[in-house]
Order: structure tokens, then sequence, then C-alpha cells
């Protein structure tokens, strides 16, 4: 059997500028030159390559935006990298390239909001798109860790798959700084009426918090379904996380995702810039896979789980929530309202 590598990292020349002198442990400091090769093994006792072996990376571009107070492009950074291809690294250079680029611009700031927008092609042409807003919180972590630490989280989705390795052709980004802090958190919600007709259009007014500014008021208009049983039902007003929760949690307990169907799960995520308006229905919900099932019969949800392990069960939650109206509000929205009406 041929011998095959357990990774591939580049390996290249190296001119020392500095040696740092120790009896416990020397070090010297160089400059990484020409590429000559491959790297295959890195062990305790040494590390072993290949002279012209050739390391498999991905070209990433990565474009950072500057923007004005008056919302004009002030400047932009592009920059380009290769990171090799490895199951524990690749995700985290991602994380580290993302936040070493950020800060090391001038226009860089504490109180600044963060816009991402990335797509990423894989192999056979297949392309899918990942998108985020990050402000600054309450919390001590600085919007550029956590913008990225949430890209760092997709990819390890994607290079920790336990059934397949993804095969990643390039990925482009661009991050936006907005010099501004640009929150919206849910208040409260009003609807005209507390008893409606099955199928009618109700408008509902949304009351948001920004920060350190007057409330905003935005109408959202929801049209029921024309079958709407008579009887109490609910209405939820969320952001986006509200309603990913549960299919994300849901999802990541099941160990033998696709690649396919876990970029297809990435993809399903909502924006984190728009306020959702749902309808909860006492319904059970079954999650198979990269797919929601709401309202599934008890004789279908038997015949699926027929010939499936305990490690394979189908989980299910008791409401399902059906997704009416969004809102683009172009701000990080945060936090969720329940109103309750009943239909005649």
């Amino acid at each position: 059997m041929a011998w095959k590598p357990s990774f591939s990292m580049p390996m290249s020349k190296g001119e020392i500028v500095m040696v740092l002198a120790s009896a416990f442990q020397p070090n010297k400091m160089g400059n990484a030159t020409d590429i000559v090769g491959a790297l295959h093994q890195d062990r305790h006792s040494g590390i072993m390559g290949q002279l012209g072996d050739m390391a498999e990376t991905v070209p990433v571009s990565l474009n950072i935006r500057s923007y004005g107070l008056d919302g004009k492009l002030q400047s932009e950074k592009p920059f380009h990298y290769n990171f090799f291809v490895n199951q524990k690294w690749t995700p985290f250079l991602f994380m580290l390239t993302v936040f070493d680029s950020i800060n090391s611009i001038n226009e860089y700031g504490e109180d600044m909001t963060y816009r991402f927008s990335g797509r990423v092609e894989m192999d056979g042409n297949k392309t899918f798109d990942l998108r985020t807003m990050q402000a600054p919180n309450d919390g001590p972590t600085a919007p550029p860790m956590i913008l990225a630490g949430w890209l760092g989280e997709k990819f390890n989705r994607l290079y920790g798959n336990s059934v397949e390795m993804p095969k990643l052709k390039r990925f482009d980004a661009v991050v936006d700084l907005i010099p501004e802090r640009r929150t919206l958190a849910i208040e409260h919600a009003w609807l005209s009426a507390s008893e409606v007709e099955p199928g009618a259009e109700v408008p509902i007014k949304v009351y948001l918090r920004p920060f350190r500014g007057d409330r905003l008021e935005r109408t959202v208009n929801l049209k029921l379904p024309a079958g709407l049983t008579k009887g109490e039902h609910r209405i939820l007003i969320s952001d986006s996380e509200t309603l990913d929760r549960i299919q994300t949690r849901m999802a990541g307990s099941n160990r033998f995702l696709t690649i396919p169907q876990t970029v297809s799960l990435i993809s399903q995520e909502r924006s984190n810039t728009k306020l959702y308006v749902s309808l909860i229905e006492p319904r059970p919900t079954v999650f198979a896979e990269d797919k929601a099932m709401p309202s599934l019969p008890g004789s279908v949800l038997n015949v699926m789980q027929t010939g499936r392990t305990g490690n394979r069960a189908l989980p299910a939650i008791a409401e399902t929530a059906a997704e009416q109206s969004d809102l683009e509000l172009d701000q990080v929205v945060s936090g969720s309202y329940s109103l309750r009406f009943t239909v005649r």
C-alpha cells in the first residue's frame, strides 16, 4: 500500500534574522522565502517533508471597506491568502486572518459595526453565501473577535465533518466597517385587533430600541392562512437566533451529516439583520438531517424511524414556527415578543 501523508503543509526556505539564546529552549526568528515542498509529519521529535511536493491550499480574498458617517466609501484594502488544508488548522486560519486583517488597518475602532458577506466555492462549481453583521454589545468580547469566531464556527462544521472532507476551491469575502453601533432590540409589539378572520391581513406594530436613540416604530403586515382553525393562536416577533437555535442544536447532535447536508443547514440560517414574524402552532416539528418537517403525522414518523439506531433518532419539538413575514433593517436585531389573537 502506498504511503499517504496525514497532512500537507507548504514548506519554504527561510532566512534567520535573530537568535534568542536559552539553555532551556533556544529560538530562531526568521522570514519565509520560496516554497520548496510540503511538510507531511509534525511530531515531538521532529518534522518531515518532501522537496518538490505541492501542498493543497485554498485561495482566500478578503476586502475590507471603510465607510464614513455619511454612508460613503472612504477607503478599502484587499488581502490575499492561501490556506493549507487541514481538519484542525484550516478553520482556525480563517478565524485568525479575519481578526488580524481587521485589526491591522488604521480605520479599526472599538465602537464600530462590521457587516460581513462571503462566498464559498466548492468542488463541482457549487457555491453558498455567508452573511452576518456584528456590533458592540455589553460583553467583553470585541466585535471583530465575535465575527471571526462566527466565521470559524462555520468552517469548523465543514472541516469537522465525520463523514467526508470538504473540497473548497476558493473563498471571497468583504467586510464593511461602519462607524456607529447598529443594534435594535425588540421592545414591544401591538396587534390592531384581537379577533380576526381566517385569511385576513393583519398589521402588526413593532417597537424597536436602538443604541442611544429614540424608539423606532415599524409596521409588518401578517397574512394569515385561509385554512387557519378557529380558536386562540400565537404570533412570535423575533430575531434570527430565536428561530435558528433549535434546528442548529438538533443538527449539532447528528454525527452523520454529509457535506451537502451541512452546507444546506448553514444556508438555511436566517439573517441577523432582519425582523421575523412567525405563526406558532401547537403541532410537532420533526428534524431529519438538514430538513425541518412541520406537522409530520405519527404514522409517517414511525416509518421513517424504522431501522434507525439510537444515535440517529429523529428529534422533535412540540411546536411549529411557520415563518410568515420578515423585514430587513440593516442593523443587528435582538430579542423576541409574543402576541396572542383569536380566529373567529
